[in-house]
């Protein structure tokens, strides 16, 4: 059986093969060898021209897989740029207190967007320690630091949604990152639209958070599933 991949490293990429393939069909098309009858003729043509275009679609389809896979990968290195250190630490550092009920959103809502005077910090030890943990990055503030953690939230969201991104290796990378980033700003991201906020991204960050809910609930499925069977076999 032919190895494509193997002629493919023969004439060193692949498209020097297709140009190959291309001037073998120009060659047989132009050229009628003597001695083979018409109709032998006009099937080997016929062959090759069907061979190169499956070819063809062949090399592209895994090209845009390639590419997909390549912009996933690109998206997911840029979740640790600098601009969203400041949002990421704050999320990280504060998880434990913040689901505990410790700071409601009234308050946090109130730190991010420095609603709060000097005399509020002197008498607010929560205000003082949230100002000591969410430390500034440079000259970036967290409610800064959040605009442009949820701009790459919708960024990701719309490469998703028109396909142009590997979905497997998103979802592996972000997908539970996101839930627990959206749960913690959820007061914030409703707070930014009902005052003058992009209501189009709050819509894309919501059908986001329902495809990342959606896609979790099928890896626990399959994973229940797959322990399952495990079990059988061991019984």
């Amino acid at each position: 059986m032919i190895n494509i991949r193997r002629i493919q490293h023969f004439f060193i990429n692949r498209w020097t093969f297709l140009f190959v393939l291309a001037l073998f069909v120009w060659v047989l098309l132009s050229w009628k060898p003597q001695g083979i009858k018409g109709e032998l003729y006009y099937v080997i043509s016929t062959f090759a021209i069907v061979y190169t275009a499956i070819v063809a679609t062949w090399d592209f389809y895994q090209r845009r897989n390639f590419d997909k896979l390549n912009y996933a990968i690109e998206l997911v290195e840029y979740f640790d740029n600098k601009e969203l250190r400041v949002a990421r630490n704050f999320t990280r550092n504060l998880r434990k207190p913040i689901e505990s009920g410790k700071y409601s959103d009234d308050l946090l809502l109130k730190f991010i967007e420095k609603r709060y005077t000097f005399w509020d910090l002197l008498i607010d030890a929560d205000l003082r320690y949230l100002q000591k943990v969410c430390k500034p990055c440079g000259d970036l503030e967290l409610k800064d630091s959040l605009v442009y953690l949820f701009n790459y939230w919708q960024k990701v969201y719309t490469a998703l949604e028109y396909e142009a991104v590997d979905k497997e290796y998103i979802m592996h990378h972000l997908a539970g990152v996101y839930k627990e980033q959206y749960k913690r700003f959820e007061f914030w991201l409703n707070y930014q639209a009902e005052n003058g906020g992009d209501k189009r991204q709050r819509e894309d960050l919501q059908e986001f958070y329902d495809l990342v809910c959606d896609d979790l609930k099928k890896i626990k499925f399959c994973y229940k599933r797959k322990k399952y069977k495990l079990v059988l076999e061991k019984i």
